[in-house]
């Protein structure tokens, strides 16, 4: 059936017009597309899901035959409308950041946990030190007097640096020493990421790490040596000689 432009109309409105509608509409004739909200500034979408419950007749207005379709898809009730946002980027402070700076906060947000933590954060701000890249660059001195943290809390914080920087050093030892790929060292360091850790974080397979260095062939390379899918290609190989079932690696 096709939908003059007064159904589409009543639709939208949800109050149709019956005295000139059709009274025998297939239930699996096609809605019009999810319509956006004119008066919604974040042009959210609004999409139907269906509940359980036992299907009616889908004859008559317009209003029915939404009804029983949702029906026949078991829901005993109106159709709910759930609201799906548009995707938002990282923001901080109102304020959008780089990738650097996010994984600086985040280091920021785990390991400094103390009632001035917001006040401490917008010191490195204002001296620009709120970037992953600059961290390792950070030392006791700097925190006390520059970031203006108190002693107890700057040493927690300190070590908490050092034990990023054998991280990193694990790291850095991973692509240019093991894997002889120095060449794409600057690609994770300008993406934020300094260790294993963030790198696990970040990506879900090697069109991942394609998408950061920019090279398909030695971004499989990297992601198939990761130490943490080896060891699940590991458990993998033992699972498949027990179920004989293949099973490929994910993070």
């Amino acid at each position: 059936i096709v939908w003059s432009n007064n159904e589409i109309e009543e639709y939208k409105s949800g109050y149709p017009d019956t005295n000139h509608l059709p009274q025998s509409i297939s239930p699996l004739t096609p809605s019009p597309p999810p319509l956006m909200d004119k008066n919604n500034s974040n042009n959210e979408m609004y999409v139907t899901i269906p509940t359980k419950g036992t299907p009616t007749p889908t004859t008559g207005t317009t209003r029915d035959r939404d009804e029983g379709k949702a029906e026949m898809l078991g829901d005993t009730r109106r159709n709910e409308h759930v609201v799906m946002p548009k995707p938002e980027p990282i923001v901080i402070d109102n304020e959008d950041i780089n990738m650097k700076q996010y994984e600086f906060k985040r280091f920021f947000d785990t390991n400094m946990n103390c009632p001035k933590k917001d006040i401490y954060y917008q010191c490195f701000i204002e001296h620009g030190y709120n970037d992953i890249g600059l961290l390792l660059h950070i030392d006791l001195d700097t925190l006390i007097n520059e970031c203006k943290i108190d002693k107890v809390y700057a040493r927690f914080f300190m070590k908490k640096i050092e034990e990023f920087g054998e991280s990193h050093a694990r790291f850095s030892k991973f692509i240019n020493e093991e894997l002889d790929m120095h060449e794409y060292w600057n690609h994770f360091c300008n993406a934020g990421i300094k260790t294993l850790a963030i790198l696990y974080e970040r990506i879900n397979g090697f069109d991942d790490i394609t998408a950061i260095i920019k090279d398909e062939h030695a971004a499989k390379i990297i992601f198939y040596e990761l130490p943490k899918i080896k060891r699940q290609q590991s458990v993998n190989s033992d699972n498949r000689g027990l179920s004989n079932h293949p099973t490929t690696p994910f993070l």
